[in-house]
This record gives structure tokens, C-alpha cells and sequence, in this order.
């Protein structure tokens, strides 16, 4: 996405978002430019953060009529929520352990600007990304020194 949409995203946001300039119930235009435009978002955000095609799914929940709804990346270590708060709080992203872990981590917020520069936020949530320790082939704990009695 070039950063003059991103831009254009970004300021979309101070207005709320809502399914109700539509008859379709959700899904109003302003509604889905704003996920579709949100998941656009966040695939370049999943390359900038490196993550391999397969690791990750990019998707959206709509919500009801009320709502912004979210824009979703879910990757193996990491989900990243772009979703209208009522508390203008920005967007909410989190460490998780693999892509059935639905709460993860502690919540991160960031400011939507920092969508405007993806690599920079990309490294701020590279430097949470959680450290694989390697297990002990011997008794399979996942700790850096293991002190079991067990040799092969």
C-alpha cells in the first residue's frame, strides 16, 4: 500500500466507522474500505516483519453495524488487531503463542501513525518477539541449561 493510503487510512480513523450508512447491515463503504484497506495494511506489515507465506493468515471480523469491526493478522508469535476503539487508544498487538492461541501475550497498543512507518513499528515488535530455547534432547525441557540425570 503506498503511504499516501496509509495516510488516508490513518485520517479515515477520526471519524467513527460504522455499518450504518448502509443497508446491508455492516458492511457499509466506509465499513469495508476500512478492513479491506486495513488487511492490505497488515500484509505489508507481515513482510516487514519477515514472516514467511504459511506462517500467518491475514482476515477480518465485520462485527455488527455499530462497529469498525478489525482487520487481523495472526501469525505464529505474533496478532496484530486493527479495530476502532471508543477510547481512541490505537491499534492492539500482542506476542501469542502459535495461531490457536487467541489471547496471548499482554496487550500492546500503538498509535495509528505508526503505520506510517512499517519498518519501524516492525521492529519494535521484532524486539518482543519471545526467544526460542531449545530443548534437551534428553528429556525434552525447554530451559537454556538442563539439569537432569539422563545421558544417552
Amino acid at each position: 500500500m503506498t503511504s499516501k493510503a496509509v495516510r488516508s487510512y490513518v485520517e479515515s480513523l477520526k471519524s467513527p466507522i460504522t455499518g450504518y450508512d448502509s443497508e446491508d447491515e455492516g458492511t457499509g463503504p466506509s465499513k469495508a474500505k476500512f478492513l479491506r484497506d486495513g488487511k492490505a495494511i497488515l500484509r505489508d506489515l507481515a513482510k516487514a516483519l519477515g514472516l514467511q507465506e504459511g506462517s500467518y493468515e491475514v482476515r477480518h471480523n465485520a462485527g455488527g453495524p455499530a462497529v469498525s469491526g478489525e482487520a487481523i493478522l495472526h501469525g505464529d508469535w505474533i496478532y496484530v488487531q486493527l479495530g476502532q476503539s471508543c477510547h481512541d487508544m490505537g491499534f492492539m498487538w500482542r506476542t501469542c503463542n502459535g495461531r490457536k492461541d487467541y489471547s496471548g501475550n499482554a496487550n500492546q497498543w500503538a498509535k495509528w501513525e505508526e503505520l506510517l512507518d512499517l519498518p519501524m513499528l516492525a521492529g519494535k515488535m521484532l524486539a518482543s518477539k519471545p526467544v526460542e530455547v531449545p530443548s534437551c534432547p534428553a528429556c525434552g525441557h525447554s530451559t537454556p541449561i538442563c539439569v537432569c540425570e539422563r545421558v544417552d
